[in-house]
């Protein structure tokens, strides 16, 4: 050491920091930026599922109001009322009802015994945007308690002018008239 000059020295002492600053930002600043790094994506993650479990809430109270709706709305329903044969007559007076392609019925009990949760899915093929919402809309303004709990569409045809639809929807039938 003695045989370096001045000069040497100061580059030897400047390498030797240099290494030292190094070694410090590669063990220790870069481990703790990628782990903050991590902990945000963490968080972001959870704000996401947050938000999706808000929107369920938020989407399951509805569905507990449209159920108490539709048993108020179940006493304006004609004696014989099936969903079934409901969405039949809105297809025909939109005029959709030659491109259905199947009509798939189901239903569930409900289990706090207030009645059976009738279901329809409606499959509707190569038919126009207006078409598709006037059938919407005679459903929704029927006033029967029948709610669309589902719309899937896919652009179809030339130009893709044309919609291939699938529309579930359902209705609480009462205990009473099941």
């Amino acid at each position: 050491m003695k045989q370096l000059s001045m000069r040497e020295k100061k580059v030897l002492f400047l390498g030797v920091c240099f290494l030292l600053l190094f070694f410090a930002f590669k063990g220790i600043l870069l481990p703790a930026m990628e782990k903050k790094e991590h902990l945000e994506k963490r968080v972001a993650v959870a704000e996401k599922n947050l938000q999706e479990m808000l929107s369920m809430e938020t989407r399951h109270h509805r569905m507990g109001l449209a159920v108490a709706q539709g048993l108020s709305t179940g006493e304006k329903r004609v004696k014989g009322f099936t969903l079934f044969s409901f969405l039949d007559q809105q297809a025909m007076k939109s005029k959709v009802k030659e491109n259905i392609v199947h009509m798939k019925p189901d239903s569930r009990k409900q289990g706090n015994g207030t009645g059976t949760v009738s279901m329809v899915k409606v499959k509707l093929e190569s038919l126009y945007l207006k078409e598709f919402m006037d059938f919407l809309y005679l459903i929704e303004t029927a006033d029967r308690g029948v709610h669309i709990s589902g719309v899937s569409l896919v652009k179809t045809g030339k130009k893709n002018r044309l919609l291939d639809a699938v529309v579930d929807a359902w209705v609480l039938v009462p205990e009473d008239a099941a």
